[in-house]
Order: structure tokens, then C-alpha cells, then sequence
């Protein structure tokens, strides 16, 4: 009898480091994975000129040629107030802002693309990176991108905005 407790007694330490092994492995896993944000170059330089460009056509005449606004109608797209309020929401909602009710007189004439470089174009005036590649046009992909007023603590691309 002293065999078999010794091996039961064996097993049973072994089953023990086998799970703890296991949830080790497993609390790490885990962890979440921090999404991605518009401090990790989600667009590309060129992408937001050729955005600056259609803003100057279709958009600086309600929201002025700084992306400024007014007081009355028409919200500041770059400055503080505009990156409070979008503050904590995602890209994917600021296209379907832009592309289903701009401009205001032709509500949802922009195409996807139009409407993606606006969007580049407004990452870049308020100052968040840009990256390599432009921004993509599928909602469900900006929809992934989170708005965000500072940057992540640990694991971004970029420390602080840029001067």
C-alpha cells in the first residue's frame, strides 16, 4: 500500500503543477489586448493632404478653414472640444457621422473614400500621428479604433502628441 499512496500522492502533485502551469499560461492570455487608437498612425500623411483638400471643397464653408466652427451650428473639428466629445467613442462613428449626414445640404453625397481622407485629414489637424499605411474604408475596421484624448499609458507607438 505505501507504493500506491506514494504514486497517488505523485499524480496528484503533478495534476496540481499542471494546473497551475495551465492558469498561469491562461491569466496571461487573458489579459486584453489593447485596441488599436488614433495614437498609432491610423492614417497616412498623404492620405490626410488628399483629405485636406476635399475638406477645402466640401466642408471649410460651415466649419471654416482652421476646422474651427462656429458657436451656433456647425462643431469645431479640431481643438479641444472636438477630441472631449469624441473622447472614448471610435472612428467607425465619426464616418458614419461624416458620410451619412455631411455636408449639410447634400446629406450623404460623400463617397466611403471622401469620406475616409476627411476624417485622416481631421486626425491630422488635431495632431495625433500618422502612421504608414492610410486609414482603411470598411466601418467595421474603424469601428476597432478608439478616439482617444491622451495617449495609452504603455504600449502606443507615440508618447505624447506632437508640439
Amino acid at each position: 500500500m505505501p507504493i500506491t499512496a506514494a504514486k497517488n500522492l505523485r499524480n496528484a502533485l503533478a495534476i496540481l503543477c499542471g494546473i497551475g502551469a495551465l492558469s498561469a499560461v491562461l491569466a496571461q492570455e487573458q489579459k486584453p489586448a489593447r485596441s488599436p487608437s488614433v495614437w498609432d498612425g491610423v492614417y497616412s500623411e498623404k492620405q490626410a493632404a488628399i483629405g485636406k483638400a476635399r475638406y477645402v471643397r466640401t466642408c471649410s464653408e460651415c466649419h471654416g478653414d482652421d476646422l474651427e466652427g462656429d458657436i451656433v451650428e456647425h462643431p469645431q473639428l479640431a481643438g479641444g472640444d472636438f477630441v472631449d466629445k469624441w473622447n472614448g467613442l471610435d472612428l467607425g462613428q465619426l464616418f458614419e457621422r461624416i458620410h451619412r449626414d455631411m455636408p449639410m445640404d447634400r446629406p450623404g453625397s460623400l463617397d466611403r473614400e471622401t469620406s475616409v481622407d476627411l476624417i485622416a485629414y481631421i486626425l491630422s489637424a488635431n495632431r495625433f500621428p500618422a502612421g504608414e499605411y492610410d486609414l482603411p474604408r470598411d466601418p467595421e475596421i474603424l469601428k476597432q479604433i478608439r478616439i482617444e484624448r491622451e495617449p495609452p499609458a504603455s504600449g502606443n507607438k507615440t508618447s505624447e502628441k506632437k508640439p
